[in-house]
């Protein structure tokens, strides 16, 4: 039953993962975000990518995938506050057609993964079925592509793109264009993808239930690298470190018009997979730690629909919102004031649970500096006891100063909402981001001394 929940190709997170692909573009912005589906599918095939290499080229190709939609929403964000027209769309092209092709070559090798594993296993449903995919993928892909610029494009080469300043027919022509095609990518794409991800789901089903074939697999990763802990320690900490520094990074305050465009509870959703990614190896910390980072995900989403419905609900070029204090509530919006409180009240739990969630992880690496980090074998036996000491004690050092810095990073989000309510001063609103950072500065330094001392100890076992 334990291998059973390990198997190298998780069907269920791939099904989910796809599901974020099929969705047509509003405007220029992803409404369901390729780069969470992009991690997810990634996650669901770690094992295979372990002892394949298709595998592994597509688990590069969809990771580069995910860091190229992320940075390009982030960017659209920015550039859409600017008031030009012209770089959203630009923008969008450029990281479309890279998003295009590295979905297209992620897809291929890890079809060509299952289909070659397949073949060697003698799983012939899987082999039939999976190299039929390919066709079905790329226009996906290209439609997404394709359609996603055009509505854009017709409003920046007729006069639609400035009909707020001139009238006449050409005007409601290109009106009428403009918005055809925006139907036509909604239509086309949702209708195509979902017709293409039912079509993905019979396979990855279909890869589900085929439990000899699995557990052939599990069976050969457990001989090529499940034996090694030393090596599943190095990878996984490896994986779980790009995802808790994109969590760090969301944990970063930024606002427009009054709402977080990096939403902490996408930072609460990264730190879950980057624990699961760890699960193997500590079941028992991993577990509370999943536990209590799903409490400030929880937490999080709802103060970020919670203050969105507020912010919705005032009028927001009266400058009254989020970082208001209670007198410009009490004096615009006196009615608003107890939905204020409520508000502030959940911002507070969110900070409080955030240590917690944090100490929760810290206890994973605790375990980590003890069991893997360390002097090489290769070293006399007193010179390498003295100097896996020193390195275990350093480390210990540089993790409560992590801790040290989860809480800093909580207080100042406490202290900003308590003292903002009440006062006026700048300086409070620079609190929290300079918390954040901090935390996000430390726990790259430690992570690379962690890394360093698993190296130091096990570095002829990384390859």
């Amino acid at each position: 039953m334990k291998n059973k929940k390990k198997l190298p190709i998780n069907s269920m997170l791939i099904i989910v993962g796809l599901f974020f692909f099929i969705n047509p573009n509003f405007s220029v912005l992803d409404i369901l975000p390729d780069f969470i589906g992009a991690a997810l599918m990634v996650i669901g095939f770690l094992r295979l990518a372990d002892i394949d290499d298709r595998a592994k080229d597509a688990s590069k190709a969809l990771t580069i995938l995910a860091f190229t939609n992320a940075g390009k929403m982030l960017t659209l964000l920015l550039l859409t506050d600017s008031g030009q027209t012209v770089w959203p769309l630009i923008f969008s092209f450029c990281f479309g057609i890279g998003e295009c092709a590295l979905f297209i070559y992620g897809m291929h090798k890890l079809f060509s993964a299952v289909t070659y594993q397949a073949m060697r296993e003698s799983c012939e449903p899987l082999y039939a079925g999976f190299s039929s995919l390919l066709p079905l993928t790329v226009l996906i892909a290209l439609l997404k592509s394709i359609l996603t610029i055009l509505p854009e494009l017709t409003s920046l080469t007729t006069d639609y793109g400035f009909i707020e300043n001139i009238a006449g027919t050409g005007a409601q022509v290109n009106e009428f264009v403009y918005k055809a095609l925006t139907v036509l990518n909604g239509v086309v794409v949702t209708l195509y993808g979902i017709g293409w991800w039912a079509y993905m789901l019979r396979y990855f089903k279909a890869v589900g239930k085929q439990k000899a074939f699995l557990e052939k697999l599990d069976e050969k990763y457990m001989e090529e690298v499940g034996s090694k802990h030393e090596v599943l320690t190095y990878r996984a900490l490896k994986t779980a470190g790009l995802l808790f520094t994109a969590a760090l990074i969301f944990l970063l305050p930024f606002r427009l018009d009054g709402n977080d465009f990096l939403p902490d509870f996408a930072a609460g959703i990264l730190l879950c997979l980057g624990i699961w990614r760890m699960y193997a190896l500590y079941p028992g910390k991993a577990r509370t730690a999943l536990l209590l980072s799903g409490g400030y995900t929880l937490l999080a989403a709802a103060e970020w629909v919670y203050e969105l419905l507020f912010n919705f609900s005032l009028n927001i070029q009266d400058g009254v919102g989020y970082y208001d204090s209670v007198s410009n509530i009490l004096l615009r919006h006196p009615g608003h004031l107890p939905a204020y409180f409520g508000l502030c009240a959940l911002s507070i739990l969110k900070y409080l649970m955030l240590p917690v969630a944090l100490f929760g992880l810290c206890r994973i690496f605790a375990c980590i500096i003890g069991d893997h980090t360390g002097a090489s074998s290769e070293l006399a036996e007193g010179i390498g006891e003295r100097k896996t000491a020193l390195i275990q004690k350093n480390l210990g050092v540089w993790l409560n100063v992590l801790r040290s810095f989860c809480l800093l990073a909580g207080g100042a989000g406490v202290i900003f909402r308590l003292f903002r309510m009440f006062s006026k001063l700048m300086i409070m609103e620079y609190v929290n981001p300079i918390a954040a950072g901090a935390l996000l500065v430390v726990f790259l330094l430690f992570h690379s001394k962690l890394s360093e001392a698993i190296d130091n100890k096990y570095y002829c076992a990384r390859v």
